[in-house]
């Protein structure tokens, strides 16, 4: 399996659910994720501007592939309603061979 076809799972939180439904259908819609789950809500607690801060946040997880990441990854930035969007990518991974089967039918390629 090459490289570019492999399953990545790109995470970010953000700070409401309707943000989170409208972020993850986005990137669906445009084809640069197949999937997209929306987890929460979750406790977030980190550094922000010299203090310890805690807030409610709301998990996406969009299952893409190695192609297409640097475009989910702009999509994201540009969407986003943090200053500093936490981005963390995972992958590549193997898969299934029908759900990454599916996946690259979904994205256009296969």
């Amino acid at each position: 399996m090459e490289e570019t076809d492999s399953l990545v799972q790109i995470m970010t939180t953000v700070d409401s659910l309707k943000k989170a439904e409208v972020l993850a259908r986005r990137l669906v819609e445009e084809r640069y994720a197949a999937c997209s789950q929306v987890l929460g809500p979750i406790k977030s607690t980190y550094w922000w501007e010299g203090r310890v801060e805690r807030a409610e946040e709301w998990l996406i997880i969009f299952k893409t592939l190695n192609s297409l990441v640097e475009k989910a990854t702009l999509e994201i930035e540009r969407r986003h309603p943090y200053k500093t969007p936490e981005i963390i990518l995972s992958g590549p991974h193997e898969a299934s061979e029908g759900y990454l089967k599916w996946i690259k039918q979904v994205l256009g390629s296969e």
